[in-house]
């Protein structure tokens, strides 16, 4: 019998353990030792705090966190001086590369210049397009060299470009075997061209006042982010490009 008194004592103090303890307390659960809370995964025994990042091509992954005191913060940006700022880079290189074609075109006896850009752009979150057309001005008969402006005329014809229906332009992308081929149709026509929502048509004048160049900008709706990483070459489809005359 005496040797049960020991196990007793222990037992009766462990009941008078948790009849100490404040009510609040009793029957609580184990404390997880993960929890998720606004995307942020938070490790209760190490401290260490994880989250998903999200990448440009659109992939995702799994991080840890970094962790910075404000002490840190604040001492950094009173001890660094300010930034220069930075001459405009040839792309915009927040959104990544840019696919850029050029060609010409002759028509009417006129010479045009049409420039294409396609890029992605995070705060469209979309592809977004650039086409630039310009005609270039007559050859002086005696100096041999191009005027300082273009003529009436070729003024009306370039303006003809978003002033005749069904008039547009093809970029055909590839890769680098041309196996994967995407083609991104670029409206021209100004009721296409011109919503003021997707698309919009800006108009470059000469020193004479005349228009010399049109600037088509867009969203190209068929293709995305993912397409856009197969790109590796590409031209410019300029069949569907009408010069007719004066825009009605």
């Amino acid at each position: 019998m005496n040797k049960y008194i020991p196990w007793a004592a222990a037992g009766a103090g462990l009941l008078a353990l948790i009849a100490a303890l404040p009510k609040s307390a009793q029957g609580l659960k184990p404390v997880e030792r993960f929890e998720h809370k606004n995307d942020v995964l938070a490790d209760n025994q190490t401290g260490d705090l994880y989250a998903w990042m999200r990448l440009p091509d659109g992939s995702a992954r799994f991080v840890k966190l970094d962790k910075t005191s404000e002490g840190a913060v604040r001492k950094g940006i009173s001890s660094s001086p300010a930034p220069e700022p930075a001459s405009e880079p040839a792309e915009d290189v927040r959104s990544g590369r840019m696919f850029e074609k050029q060609s010409t075109l002759k028509s009417g006896g006129n010479l045009y210049t049409i420039n294409t850009q396609i890029k992605y752009r995070g705060k469209e979150n979309a592809m977004l397009y650039r086409v630039a057309v310009n005609v270039a001005p007559p050859i002086d008969l005696k100096t041999r060299k191009p005027l300082a402006c273009v003529t009436p005329a070729q003024s009306a014809a370039l303006r003809s470009v978003y002033g005749a229906e069904g008039s547009s332009l093809k970029v055909r992308l590839e890769d680098t075997d041309k196996f994967w081929v995407k083609d991104v149709s670029v409206p021209l026509f100004a009721k296409q061209a011109d919503n003021k929502a997707t698309t919009i048509i800006d108009g470059i004048k000469d020193s004479c006042g005349r228009e010399s160049g049109i600037v088509f900008h867009g969203i190209a709706q068929n293709l995305d982010l993912a397409d856009y990483n197969w790109v590796e070459d590409g031209k410019l489809i300029l069949g569907s490009v009408k010069f007719t005359g004066p825009a009605k």
